[in-house]
């Protein structure tokens, strides 16, 4: 049976090896980003809401972000307040509306 960190590959031994894994390792987040909002634009031609579901710091937020729209990041107070206040336009509105953290919204407001 293995123990400690698990890893993808060989770690590397020299810095130029380790820039090189780096290089790769962004060119993919790129790529996988872009077939990520190919295949978010077209659910959204297809359905009126999406949901972007990951673990933490993987990107939802910068994937939403990037596809446009009313932003709204509702663990925080003064964006709630703003989106309260804005709601009658946000919700006769035909613009893309983002909101982040929708599971921090309180209990009475998502039934």
């Amino acid at each position: 049976m293995r123990s400690g960190p698990r890893t993808l590959g060989p770690t590397p031994k020299t810095e130029p090896e380790f820039l090189q894994i780096t290089n790769q390792m962004v060119v993919c987040k790129k790529v996988l980003n872009r077939a990520a909002q190919a295949v978010v634009r077209q659910r959204l031609r297809e359905y009126p809401a999406v949901l972007l579901v990951g673990p933490r710091q993987c990107g939802k937020a910068t994937l939403a972000l990037a596809l446009g729209g009313d932003y709204f990041a509702l663990e925080q107070d003064a964006d709630r307040v703003r989106l309260d206040l804005a709601w009658p336009d946000v919700a006769s509105s035909s613009r893309r509306v983002i909101l982040d953290e929708a599971q921090s919204w309180p209990a009475d407001c998502r039934s």
